[in-house]
């Protein structure tokens, strides 16, 4: 007696760990889920920002550095001498005339580009809007599909309760089932469908945003080009300039042509610093945005995970309760067979509840605390003994299975290696109980049929295994 209620007392601490389980449900992860989403357009919007600050600073950097080395170019003609200064100014000429031309033809492609990523921009926005409309669709058609599938599955064991309490309903609890069927195969067609079109969705993206990126390529190497154009024409008509002053001797035309090399030295030199830094933070950026993508991701396979885990933790906990109550309310012969459901139940209980703080610890971010897994309280079914032949020995009230002598549902076995009954499960319910998740579908004449057929079941096997009667001597 005093083991039982040692036992008893550990059942009940197995209790209170599962409704000790974490507030972290899907709805929860749902919310999670939305400011992510949102924490990823802003990063999405500063990585778009930065690169296009960055090609900015660099296509300046390109032009600057032409102009320097153009620059650098007639300095050095100037400190060579070497051709006369009127064949000079006529070459100069002529080169930034065509300088001009090829200037204008670049910025009509750099404005080209520009309005190409505009485009593709729009593209891409549209395209995340279906995919998170897609997403949403998705979530919306698996939560049917669950209801769906727990109005079917109540709908069945309503119809296998009915065969057994009132036959003359069987036809109306039928064409319930029939009807439940039809719905569950609709909800899973939409859902099939909502799922196509998620996936089509992400894959118009893909190629949205190869398209914007294509754009964004293009647009800063047209930049860069118009770029390059625009201070050529700039650095040959300072350099004209500096051979058709009249008044200046070879000496003044090295000097300010020296000084102007100096200064654009030095803005080149200014440029490239601040372009490092921009790709630097771009850089950063990017892996922000590439952390915020994965966590979203995750996030979306947590919601589902979330919502089946609450589902069939839901379920199994609504069984075992009703259960409970036709155990307490039962006596003799008919309670000790609805021992062995109650602990059968409890057990699935506690396997979905593990399952669903798995997740939570899975999901759920830093700062929420998950409470360790429940363990299944110890029951073995081995008694030791064997059945090849002849039945189990009546004295350990065990059943044979696969040639060995197990214990019932309902029952452990001790150290003699007899099968005992388990303790009453109504200790399992000394404390209210709450789920750690929203409720799924699921009514009170569902969770009583389940019950009611899990309790048919076993009485049934324990039948059979009672049917051959041997002398004590040939038992195992």
């Amino acid at each position: 007696m005093a083991a039982l209620r040692v036992h008893a007392v550990g059942l009940l601490l197995i209790l209170m760990q599962v409704e000790a389980v974490a507030p972290w449900n899907s709805t929860d992860m749902q919310h999670k889920l939305a400011a992510d989403t949102k924490d990823q357009a802003q990063k999405l919007s500063d990585l778009n920002d930065a690169k296009a600050t960055s090609w900015h600073v660099d296509s300046m950097l390109s032009g600057n550095k032409t102009i320097l080395n153009i620059s650098s170019e007639q300095l050095n003609k100037a400190k060579q001498g070497d051709i006369t200064l009127a064949k000079e100014i006529k070459g100069t000429k002529d080169e930034l005339q065509q300088a001009k031309k090829d200037e204008l033809k670049k910025q009509t492609v750099q404005e080209e580009s520009a309005k190409k990523v505009k485009e593709t921009g729009d593209a891409l926005a549209k395209a995340k809007a279906a995919v998170s409309e897609a997403n949403a669709n998705v979530a919306e058609k698996r939560k049917a599909y669950n209801t769906a599938k727990a109005k079917k599955e109540e709908a069945d064991d309503n119809l296998q309760t009915t065969v057994i309490n009132n036959p003359q309903g069987v036809a109306a609890a039928n064409r319930n089932l029939q009807i439940k069927i039809d719905e569950l195969a609709s909800a899973d067609k939409a859902l099939s469908e909502a799922t196509k079109h998620q996936a089509a969705t992400a894959k118009a993206q893909e190629s949205a945003k190869t398209a914007a990126n294509t754009a964004f390529n293009d647009r800063s190497k047209a930049t860069k080009d118009y770029q390059d154009a625009a201070g050529r024409v700039q650095a040959l008509q300072k350099g004209l300039d500096g051979l058709t002053d009249k008044n200046a001797g070879p000496e003044q035309v090295i000097d300010r042509i020296t000084d102007s090399v100096e200064k654009q030295e030095a803005i080149v030199n200014s440029i490239e610093k601040q372009s490092k830094e921009l790709h630097e933070e771009v850089a950063a950026k990017t892996k922000a945005h590439e952390d915020i993508s994965a966590t979203v991701n995750k996030d979306t396979e947590c919601v589902a995970h979330l919502w089946q885990d609450e589902a069939n933790l839901n379920a199994s906990t609504g069984r075992f309760k009703l259960t409970l109550d036709a155990y307490e309310a039962a006596t003799g012969d008919a309670q000790k067979q609805l021992l062995g459901a109650a602990w059968t139940l409890k057990e699935k209980e506690i396997s979905d509840t593990n399952a669903l703080i798995q997740d939570q610890k899975d999901c759920a971010p830093k700062g929420i605390t998950i409470p360790p897994q429940v363990d299944l309280p110890k029951c073995p079914a081995e008694t030791g003994g064997g059945c090849y032949i002849f039945p189990c020995h009546p004295w350990r009230h065990a059943t044979c299975e696969n040639s060995k002598c197990v214990c019932g549902a309902g029952t452990c076995v001790n150290a003699e290696g007899a099968c005992v009954s388990r303790p009453s499960p109504v200790f399992l319910e000394s404390q209210p109980t709450e789920l750690p998740a929203e409720p799924a579908v699921a009514t009170t004449v569902f969770l009583a049929a389940a019950a009611l057929v899990m309790t048919v079941f076993l009485v049934v096997r324990r039948r059979r295994a009672s049917e051959i009667h041997m002398s004590e001597n040939a038992l195992g």
